[in-house]
């Protein structure tokens, strides 16, 4: 048998903060088909499993790329089901935007990675949020 790695992760956020939203959210899941906990884990995999294999563990660069897509999978079908759940139309401009560079420095959000990089804690979403405003 695999050893079991124990992990705790315990939060006081405000609950009028963005975290706070979310994690009443999350309590109240219990009774649903996805638990709390899956549904943590799934969007932790989501994020952070390539980049987690690639870091711990040995696996192959062609294994790593397709936990890569994997994780791009969910993510767009986690984007699909927020569009169709809330009645968002998709984008028709979508790569213009990303791959025009005129559109992109005209945007309200001016973020230097360098600045992003070296702030290390980000607790709070609006924290994060008001940075990427400034």
């Amino acid at each position: 048998m695999e050893k079991q790695l124990r992990f705790e992760l315990r939060l006081y956020p405000n609950a009028g903060s963005l975290n706070g939203i979310v994690l009443s959210y999350l309590q109240k899941c219990q009774k649903e088909d996805w638990s709390r906990n899956e549904k943590i884990m799934q969007s932790i995999l989501a994020f952070w499993l390539p980049f987690a294999a690639a870091e711990v563990t040995d696996k192959e660069e062609e294994e790593i790329k397709t936990l890569a897509l994997s994780s791009i999978n969910r993510l767009q079908c986690h984007i699909q089901y927020l569009r169709e759940v809330f009645k968002i139309a998709q984008p028709t401009d979508c790569f213009n935007y990303v791959n025009d560079f005129s559109v992109a420095q005209s945007s309200p959000v001016k973020v230097e990675l360098d600045e992003l990089s070296e702030r290390s804690d980000f607790s709070e979403e609006e924290e994060l949020l008001d940075f990427l405003q400034q």
